[in-house]
């Protein structure tokens, strides 16, 4: 399988160039989010964040249905590009005008007049998407990480500096809207500059009936599974207010901050390596256990340490009338830490085009949602957060079988693959606990950075005194180019 004879390289370059994007692009951004949160309310953050409850359907379910329907496919000719732009600006321009139009129904709602122009703006952000759908699929087809890094690194650096000047100006409660409308605009120009990709004036009929039943299919599933943050987010407004809606968003930026480093290198080769058509169940097989070792031994330990530094994280970096984030982070950041047994199940069931499948499990998970959520809503927003990991290990057990029995790999394989990087975390887990039993008196950045160099240490020895094989394999994985090692089978 070409493929899987490029996974070593390609997780590789997909690993560095996403850890590049995080050091240049996500931490400039958290930095700038921290000052942003000097400047605006919790309020202001969660009317941004009830705006996106809208939005988000289309600004990343309609992009990645429509780019990873491009990238199974396989049609890259220009007339192909130029269907997909134009059939997608109809969809997405009929849908920025219904917003505007409902803008002050969707405000009335839930009580938040403010949410009107706020949305009304955003919607014209949903003119600019199709631009990308080109660019985006022709680079993931390339595996050309490079590009993808370097246009998020150029998007948010941009886009953070046109927030921190209106946040630092006489409006200040329109900086969020003003850094997602620039970030979208320079994301575009420089994906269009990069492939040279834009529109033209063909259109091929059959073509675009294809496209629209297979994306449509796609965002149908997309949309079921990320329903659960828009219908958490209404949730917690009805029930506590958008500045509670502010606090968790808050909470659910920073975690964003850590999955784009460490989960989206390996996002983005599901779909390309499962969908691959000389994939043999054999290689289906090895990828699952390969990606899915690889997710928990860089997962596990990050989600699990930041939930022990969440409340040192909060004090040190964020403004005080934020304390409340800290309890909220912590108790995502844990259920976060199971990410790579659910946290992938929209991309390999798509790439196994079980969509199907996954819009009744989606469908299940908004159920469950609904009805946790609300029966823990006297613990307020941990409550609610609480609900939703409760729904995350249920999407677990259901989820499991289903791949393994796609995949041909056993429960006992995959728990070979992922047992120690849990173990380890573990022990990680145990030594922070000790270390801040005599950290009480020390100040909130030196103990968390105290924290984390214990906690990696640990990690990392116990791995290498206990597990050292399961170890260099895992290693091997990543630098050896053909990737044809199976440890742990």
């Amino acid at each position: 399988m070409s493929g899987q004879s490029g996974f070593g390289s390609s997780f590789r370059s997909s690993l560095s160039w996403n850890m590049l994007n995080f050091g240049f692009g996500q931490i400039l951004q958290l930095g700038i989010f921290l000052l942003l949160t000097t400047r605006l309310s919790t309020s202001v953050f969660g009317v941004f964040a009830l705006a996106l409850v809208f939005i988000e359907f289309f600004n990343l379910e309609g992009r990645f249905s429509i780019v990873d329907t491009l990238v199974q496919k396989k049609r890259t000719d220009k007339v192909s590009y130029s269907t997909v732009y134009w059939t997608s600006t109809a969809m997405f321009g009929v849908m920025a005008a219904i917003f505007m139009l409902l803008a002050p129904l969707a405000a009335n709602a839930i009580d938040s007049p403010e949410l009107t122009e706020v949305l009304r703006v955003l919607a014209l952000t949903l003119l600019i998407l199709p631009l990308m759908f080109g660019p985006l699929a022709q680079l993931n087809i390339d595996m050309d990480f490079k590009a993808l890094a370097i246009r998020g690194i150029a998007a948010r650096i941009v886009g953070g500096g046109a927030a921190l000047y209106v946040a630092f100006g006489p409006n200040p409660e329109w900086a969020l809207v003003a850094q997602r409308l620039t970030a979208t605009s320079i994301e575009a120009i420089f994906l269009i500059a990069q492939t040279r990709i834009f529109p033209t004036f063909h259109f091929d009929f059959k073509w675009a009936k294809e496209f629209l039943s297979e994306a449509s299919r796609i965002f149908m599933a997309q949309t079921c599974v990320k329903s659960l943050l828009r219908v958490l987010d209404v949730m917690i407004a009805t029930f506590f207010g958008a500045g509670a809606v502010g606090i968790w968003r808050v909470a659910d930026r920073i975690m964003q901050a850590a999955f784009s480093a460490f989960a989206n290198p390996m996002s983005a080769l599901w779909v390309i390596m499962l969908s691959a058509k000389d994939a043999t169940p054999a290689d289906k097989k090895r990828l699952f256990l390969n990606l899915t070792q690889l997710a928990a031994t860089l997962l596990a330990p990050v989600f699990i340490g930041l939930a022990l530094i969440s409340q040192d994280f909060v004090d040190a970096m964020i403004d005080p009338d934020y304390a409340a984030v800290g309890p909220v982070l912590a108790t995502l950041a844990i259920f976060t830490s199971l990410s790579p047994f659910y946290y992938f199940r929209n991309a390999a069931l798509i790439a196994l085009k079980r969509t199907s499948t996954l819009v009744k499990l989606a469908g299940l998970d908004l159920i469950l949602l609904t009805i946790l959520a609300y029966a823990l809503r006297s613990n307020g927003v941990t409550g609610m957060i609480l609900a939703l990991g409760l729904v995350y290990i249920l999407s677990v057990f259901l989820f499991l079988p289903i791949i393994l029995k796609e995949t041909g790999a056993s429960f006992a394989a995959l728990s070979a693959r992922v047992m120690p990087a849990y173990l380890g975390a573990g022990m990680m887990a145990l030594a922070v606990l000790g270390v801040d039993q005599v950290l009480m008196e020390m100040p909130a950045l030196a103990e968390m950075f105290v924290k984390v160099g214990v906690g990696a240490a640990v990690f990392a020895g116990y791995l290498f005194v206990v597990h050292r094989g399961w170890l260099m394999k895992t290693v091997a994985l990543v630098m050896d180019r053909n990737a044809a090692i199976s440890p742990a089978e």
